[in-house]
């Protein structure tokens, strides 16, 4: 019997690197983390792990719940970490309960295979991107002090060619990939056009409001892309 003191439904972030990361943001409140710990490789064990993914849908009482995994940078646990991870999930998913995978990355070590995966297991997937090239560049450094924007840009593209590859498999009565619940005629394949899908990318709250105007039509650095802004980084 559930406890009835109990929430019915909570939001748990996992990190499973710590303040580990490969970039030195200049604003970045994990870099002095790190430094407590010099030259660590901590990392989230494997029993750890399944006690997570185990106890997280466990305690919730309501049909939808998050998975969700932070950092540092939550992608310098590699493609293997993720692939265990979501076999836990299979294994505790609780029946008539569907279960939602986040991460939120800096988005450098993206490539094809992590794109496919994080595709194949529907994602929800935040880039932190502080807007345009001089604006990204200027706080979002690696740990040599270099910018990282063609990186980032980079690992955007194989997500990019995933969502548009669900949109072209998607039939007129299919539900929309877009997760709207809706079929993809009524919402994204409306009156027959094929409109791009959206890409949420993470910028700063402090500069959403400079941002999003001179960033969500751009068709140079962010093409297809919209700016969404976001609490909390990478």
């Amino acid at each position: 019997m559930a406890d009835a003191t109990a929430p019915r439904a909570f939001h748990v972030m996992a990190r499973p690197t710590g303040a580990v990361c490969n970039l030195a943001c200049d604003y970045c409140f994990f870099l002095a983390k790190e430094r407590l710990h010099p030259g660590s490789r901590s990392r989230m064990s494997e029993e750890v792990l399944e006690a997570h993914v185990r106890q997280v849908p466990e305690a919730h009482q309501v049909p939808q719940v998050t998975v969700a995994c932070q950092g540092g940078e939550p992608t310098l646990m590699g493609l293997d970490f993720f692939r265990r991870a979501q076999g836990y999930i299979e294994k505790y998913r609780k029946p008539n309960t569907t279960v939602e995978p986040t991460i939120q990355t800096n988005g450098v070590l993206l490539d094809d295979e992590w794109c496919e995966f994080l595709q194949e297991h529907n994602y929800l997937v935040g880039v932190s991107v502080d807007g345009p090239r001089e604006m990204h560049d200027a706080y979002r450094k690696d740990k040599a002090g270099k910018p990282v924007f063609d990186r980032v840009m980079r690992g955007l593209r194989p997500l990019q060619k995933q969502l548009r590859s669900r949109f072209v498999r998607a039939g007129r009565n299919d539900p929309c990939p877009c997760g709207s619940g809706r079929k993809f005629k009524r919402c994204h394949g409306r009156e027959g056009r094929s409109r791009q899908p959206r890409t949420v990318v993470a910028v700063p709250w402090r500069q959403a409001a400079n941002t999003s105007a001179s960033t969500n039509d751009q068709t140079t650095e962010f093409p297809h892309l919209r700016l969404s802004p976001a609490r909390h980084l990478s």
